[in-house]
């Protein structure tokens, strides 16, 4: 029996529907004081996440300011908004970065793997999974998820 791969239509909105981890702490883009060229990334992936980054960056051009780093720290969140966050990474060109302590784990990971370059320290926590519902549930949905996770990860390299 062949495997069959889930058209990417039917992906999305596995994704939009799927849930990997449930937290107050939405994500929050700041500058990082003394270094010009980098933003960092802090808290939980959320909806409206992408915007919130491509607007950052917009506001940041308009001042005549290119970003060139992302630093990660976090523990994950919702798939679809973590792969649109990576979209505007790979498409701005931007270096991800994991830094000493901090975390990139679960659905950060398609945010870490869209970086032009990939930086990580030695004491910095990155991390995948398979994909489950909010109870922590995996079912044939999750694994669809996982499936499409893993498929992206490895056209990223």
């Amino acid at each position: 029996m062949m495997a069959m791969e889930p058209d990417m239509k039917t992906l999305l909105a596995l994704l939009t529907t799927t849930m990997l981890f449930t937290s107050a702490n939405a994500a929050e883009f700041d500058v990082v004081h003394g270094f010009k060229t980098a933003i960092q990334m802090n808290g939980d992936i959320e909806h409206g996440d992408a915007a919130k980054l491509q607007s950052v960056l917009d506001y940041r051009a308009s001042l005549g300011i290119r970003t060139e780093y992302i630093m990660l720290n976090s523990v994950g969140g919702y798939v679809l908004d973590a792969a649109q966050v990576g979209d505007i990474i790979r498409n701005n060109s931007i270096t991800t970065v994991v830094d000493n302590g901090a975390y990139c784990v679960s659905a950060c990971i398609l945010e870490f793997a869209a970086g032009s370059r990939r930086l990580y320290w030695p004491d910095a926590h990155i991390g995948v999974h398979s994909a489950s519902d909010e109870n922590g549930t995996a079912d044939g949905t999750s694994l669809q998820v996982t499936m499409g996770m893993a498929s992206t990860l490895s056209m990223l390299g």
